[in-house]
């Protein structure tokens, strides 16, 4: 499970296809990236993400690549 800000995001990592991205609000993004890298370094997965603001929400998109 993972946690941003207090709040719980069950993502199934293995189910993340290749190509796809998701938007995690956050307003500590560095800290919201850093938790996203470990738990996909440990699945041995590679990602990129942005710092965005969606909709005037400031958030962490993630790609899975």
């Amino acid at each position: 499970m993972l946690v941003v800000e207090g709040v719980n995001y069950d993502i199934d990592w293995r189910e993340f296809s290749k190509g796809t991205s998701i938007t995690i609000p956050c307003l500590d993004t560095k800290k919201a990236r850093s938790a996203i890298k470990k738990q996909t370094e440990e699945l041995e997965m590679q990602i990129v993400t942005k710092d965005v603001i969606e909709e005037g929400v400031r958030s962490l998109r993630v790609w899975r690549i």
